[in-house]
């Protein structure tokens, strides 16, 4: 040791403290994901929390017909929903949690007459263009798979019919990608008794 100049000292010096801290401050594998535990893509974690895909009924385990009680007990079992004061005595209007980033979100607008739900709008708000592209596209396809190809609007809207299969009533389901407002993404959903 006592061969070695000391400025060639203090560059072994250094690069230990160099790769000591790089190797400090990376995260473990451990801390990334559990071993075998798969990390699910954000556009997953979007489309679940928003669909809610292992519910019944036409949307988030609600059906058309169903009064605004039962929808409200539905939507706010949810510790990811939060519910707006209402405009109207008619309409109930919540907003959701999609994925870990907070201003991932959607509000969903339920409206209701004398015969119960008749109407609900979904208005989604994502961080990234990617993500909400994604989210888009997997309703397109799940709905595509369940109703067949859809119409496509002049104004954009990919169109469905479907069936509530609980009340048995005819409905159209209108999904329009925004991307084409600047800074802000995300998607209108329609879904509207016929």
């Amino acid at each position: 040791m006592n061969n070695l100049n000391p400025n060639k000292m203090k560059r072994i010096f250094f690069l230990v403290v160099v790769a000591s801290f790089m190797f400090s401050c990376s995260p473990s594998a451990k801390e990334d994901a559990v071993v075998g535990e798969a990390v699910e893509p954000t556009s997953n974690l979007l489309y679940n929390d928003l669909m809610l895909p292992n519910t019944s009924g036409v949307f988030r385990g609600v059906s058309f017909d169903m009064s605004k009680a039962a929808v409200f007990d539905i939507e706010t079992s949810r510790s990811s929903v939060d519910v707006f004061q209402d405009e109207t005595s008619e309409e109930l209007i919540v907003t959701t949690d999609m994925g870990k980033e907070i201003l991932d979100f959607a509000d969903i607008t339920y409206r209701f007459d004398e015969q119960g739900l008749y109407s609900i709008k979904v208005e989604t708000y994502a961080v990234s263009l990617a993500g909400a592209t994604e989210v888009f596209k997997m309703i397109i396809d799940k709905y595509t798979k369940d109703f067949g190809a859809p119409t496509i609007a002049e104004d954009g809207f990919y169109e469905f019919s479907a069936l509530d299969e609980k009340s048995g009533n005819e409905y159209s389901i209108a999904v329009k990608n925004i991307d084409d407002v600047e800074e802000s993404f995300g998607m209108y959903l329609y879904f509207d008794l016929l």
